[in-house]
Formats: C-alpha cells, sequence, structure tokens
C-alpha cells in the first residue's frame, strides 16, 4: 500500500472516530428537560400561573420550544431553551408572595371603593325618584342587593387568602357599579364619573336624603 493510499485511509479512520464522537456526545438534554418539568411543576403548585401569571407563561413557552427543539433533533438549542424554562419558573415562584401581597391591597381597595359606589347609586337613585325620572328601581334595588351580598362574599374569599377569586369578582362587580353610575348620572344630567367637573359646578353625586326616624 502506498504512503499515499495509507495516508487517505488514516485520515477517514480519524473522521470516522470523529463523527461517532460527536453522535455520540449529540443527544437530547435529558437532565435540562427534566429540571425544568419540575420547577414548573413546583411554581405552578404555589400558584404561579395565579400570582405570576407573565413569567410563568414564559416559563412554559420556552418548554414547549425546548420540547420542540428535541423533536427536531436540535438538541443545543433545546438545552438552553429547557435552561431558561428553568430559570423563568424559578423567577415566577420567586415572585409570587411580592404580587399575591399586592393583589390583595388592591382587591381590599377596590372593595371600599366598590362601598362607596353603592352609597353613590343609592343617593342617585333617591334623587331620580325624586325627579320623578324614568328609572328601574326594581331593578336597581336587585342590582345593589346582589352587589352587597357578593362584596361580604368577596371579603370571606379574601380571608380565606383566595386572593386571585376575590381580585377578579371585586373588580367586576366595581366595573358595574360605575357603569350604573355613569347610566344614572346620565339621566340626571351630571357629569360621568371621573369627568373633569367645570368651576363652581355642583357635586357630581348629591348628598343622601336624611333617614327618617
Amino acid at each position: 500500500m502506498s504512503k499515499e493510499m495509507r495516508g487517505m485511509v488514516m485520515m477517514l479512520l480519524v473522521l470516522s472516530v470523529s463523527f461517532m464522537f460527536f453522535v455520540g456526545c449529540a443527544k437530547p438534554p435529558t437532565q435540562e428537560m427534566g429540571s425544568a418539568e419540575k420547577a414548573l411543576t413546583e411554581a405552578k403548585a404555589k400558584e404561579a400561573d395565579l400570582y405570576a401569571a407573565d413569567l410563568f407563561k414564559k416559563a412554559e413557552d420556552a418548554l414547549k420550544k425546548a420540547k420542540d427543539y428535541v423533536a427536531q433533533k436540535s438538541y443545543k438549542e433545546a438545552k438552553a431553551a429547557a435552561e431558561e424554562a428553568a430559570q423563568t419558573a424559578g423567577q415566577a415562584l420567586a415572585a409570587i408572595e411580592g404580587n399575591k401581597a399586592k393583589m390583595k391591597q388592591e382587591a381590599t381597595q377596590m372593595i371600599e371603593e366598590a362601598e362607596k359606589s353603592l352609597a353613590e347609586i343609592k343617593a342617585l337613585t333617591a334623587a331620580a325618584i325624586k325627579k320623578k325620572l324614568p328609572i328601574n328601581r326594581e331593578e336597581l334595588q336587585g342590582m345593589i342587593g346582589k352587589a352587597e351580598v357578593d362584596l361580604v362574599g368577596v371579603k370571606n374569599t379574601l380571608q380565606e387568602q383566595k386572593i386571585r377569586p376575590a381580585y377578579d369578582q371585586v373588580k367586576a362587580i366595581l366595573a358595574q357599579l360605575k357603569g350604573k353610575i355613569g347610566e344614572i348620572a346620565t339621566q340626571l344630567g351630571l357629569p360621568a364619573p371621573g369627568a373633569a367637573a367645570a368651576p363652581g359646578a355642583a357635586p357630581a353625586v348629591p348628598a343622601a336624603p336624611a333617614a327618617k326616624k
């Protein structure tokens, strides 16, 4: 065998060994994928999907991307995506308590605002009745009664530390009350809630009539 032939054989052997080594190293990032799955499971168990929703969704998307890369045999990209998923899930987990505290505070403020809105609706309703405006008294009384009961339920839910459900419910109640205030105020010819009052204008909400003894 000539030197040239021996050199070519040696080169082929080296290339074959290198290729086999590369193939042996190119395998799915099983450990990283497992760590990402575990991190997401732990974060969801602590309700990160409720109190750190953006970060949790980002972590879920990164894990899905990692799985897609594995299916495409793009293992380097899969490893990076899995590591990103685990890191982001950890950030979501760390953000839960702070976000819960903030959400609880906001829910408490909305409860107070809703109670003030109820008083405002009652005052506006009394004024509309006094002016003999065409309002549906039964509908209003039903809405007011339901809102009062629902607010009691929200407070109980909040005390049970079910903060996200309480937050979502009181937010919906407040939006409904604000909308009704706007309707009645319009009928009375008063500025809509949040509108800037003109200088010297009368208050948007008339004083509630004194209770009869």
